[in-house]
């Protein structure tokens, strides 16, 4: 295995003894070649000290008579107690266990601390798995655990909006959520160990550094989250290792049948996959994801990485699905006619925002999920639309995307607290017209209110200092507040908090 930051030089010598108080960390920008070349020295000097390194091997089998084998791993994490006390279980979040009600797809096999074995007890319908460290570790002490694990990846599989999934008829394979990862910790709440999300994202986690080495058929693509560091090729297995650090997780599609289209646009090499059939659609979707890239960069802080790729596949009960420095879009929106200012386009710039807040911003989408999904929403069916095509068509495509459902539910009497547990609305419609709806419109209403230059002054902020961590709904506010005379915290309470929805309608 390869581990490329100078911080896991230092393990090695964990692993024969105790742990051992964490060295001031440095992270290398040469080691950062995920990043862009010009902003390496400023994203080294961003990043929390103490995140999680993941080191993984893993082999991908070939799909047989569409029956995708069980896919094998190995990893190396070398986690940094920045709980503030001392812990001695560290908990993994198996993600692809939680929507499932037959045998739990991801196993652990074996977990080891300092080369010796491990309890692991899982919990939360085999969500979570804790491991015992066999120690007391420590404010910024490192420990390394060891652990090997299994995977069955399902075939046409609905579940999980289709992230982590087989398609037998494209003969892609999307897999997101496919290891054990350290659990997210909530600023306010800490490890968030709940169910998983039904209504909205089903993963919540930490930024991390990332080297994984995969091993998989020679005539597959392999799209990552990561980039290229390492090739070899033998008896028809390729072996590629990528780098994807920092990170907010790593994803991987696999596809026997798409194709790349190619541009670039301020350092970042954007490739848009799809069927050989759509190339005219993906060429459409690349240039939409320059073009958020052009309007944004200067709004909310330059996108850091030198990549963001683009995916068709089949996508279930949504129209696309973020991921690091990637994004899934469904596949229906390459079979239909492309027009000006559509639903399609909408949805990319809606994604490639999410590249901000989401990637680069994490927040706890359990809790608070109109922080990333409301903010990025409003950007995409606002300001996108008015800076590519003019005032007349953002005005348009708010009333279309945003403001004629906010219309009809307040008319319907189903006005709804937005900042509110993701599962603890009443139903899914009522999540969504909270997140995709009213928040939207309420963080149109605080830009009108402040102005252009202070409402962007205030998210760029924000992002500058809760680059690659997780932040609340209180440190958006304050950034917000930061640059304005006027009361943000009654706007915000009044849009996000209160039912006050019918005070908004215009005559």
């Amino acid at each position: 295995m390869q581990l490329i930051f100078s911080l896991l030089l230092t393990l090695v010598m964990i692993l024969s003894g105790t742990p051992q108080a964490t060295p001031e960390l440095n992270y290398d920008p040469d080691s950062l070649v995920s990043i862009k070349p010009a902003l390496r020295q400023e994203i080294a000097a961003a990043m929390p000290a103490g995140m999680t390194a993941y080191d993984i091997d893993v082999t991908i089998p070939p799909a047989d008579n569409n029956a995708f084998a069980e896919i094998a791993g190995q990893q190396t994490v070398a986690y940094t107690n920045v709980t503030g006390e001392a812990i001695s279980q560290l908990p993994f979040r198996l993600y692809a266990n939680s929507l499932t009600a037959s045998a739990p797809p991801m196993t652990i096999t074996s977990a080891q601390v300092n080369d010796a074995e491990v309890p692991v007890a899982l919990s939360e319908n085999n969500s979570v798995a804790t491991v015992e460290l066999g120690t007391d570790l420590a404010p910024g002490d490192v420990i390394v655990v060891d652990m090997t694990f299994s995977l069955e990846v399902g075939i046409d599989d609905p579940t999980h909006y289709g992230i982590l999934n087989y398609d037998s008829a494209s003969h892609t394979a999307v897999l997101a959520h496919w290891y054990p990862v350290v659990a997210g910790r909530d600023p306010v709440d800490g490890w968030m160990l709940d169910p998983v999300s039904i209504n909205g994202d089903p993963i919540f986690t930490d930024a991390g550094l990332y080297t994984v080495t995969v091993t998989i058929d020679a005539g597959l693509e392999l799209i990552t989250s990561g980039v290229e560091t390492d090739r070899s090729e033998n008896n028809g297995q390729q072996t590629v290792t990528f780098a994807a650090s920092p990170s907010r997780d790593f994803s991987i599609v696999t596809s026997e049948t798409l194709v790349p289209t190619t541009s670039e646009v301020s350092g970042t090499t954007i490739t848009s996959w799809a069927a050989p059939h759509a190339v005219d659609a993906s060429t459409k979707v690349a240039e939409w994801t320059g073009n958020t890239l052009n309007i944004f960069n200067p709004l909310l802080g330059e996108y850091p990485w030198v990549q963001i790729q683009t995916v068709q596949a089949p996508i279930y009960s949504a129209a696309a699905v973020e991921l690091p420095q990637m994004f899934v879009l469904g596949t229906a929106f390459f079979n239909q006619q492309l027009g000006f200012a559509s639903y399609f386009e909408f949805t990319v710039a809606h994604e490639a925002i999410h590249m901000w807040f989401y990637s680069l911003v994490g927040n706890n989408q359990y809790q608070h999920a109109f922080i990333d999904e409301g903010i990025t929403n409003y950007l995409s069916a606002d300001i996108y639309f008015r800076m590519m095509y003019g005032d007349d068509v953002g005005d348009s495509t708010r009333q279309r995307f945003l403001y004629t459902d906010f219309q009809r539910m307040i008319e319907a009497n189903a006005d709804v607290i937005v900042d509110f547990p993701t599962d603890s609305f009443p139903t899914a419609s009522a999540y969504v017209n909270a997140v995709y709806t009213k928040a939207p419109l309420g963080f149109a209403a605080i830009h009108e209110a402040m102005g252009s230059d202070a409402f962007f002054g205030g998210l760029h902020q924000y992002i500058a200092d809760f680059r690659f961590r997780v932040a609340t709904p209180a440190d958006m506010e304050a950034a917000l507040q930061a640059q304005t005379d006027i009361n943000v915290r009654e706007m915000w309470s009044h849009w996000f908090e209160r039912r006050e929805g019918g005070l908004d309608i215009r005559e």
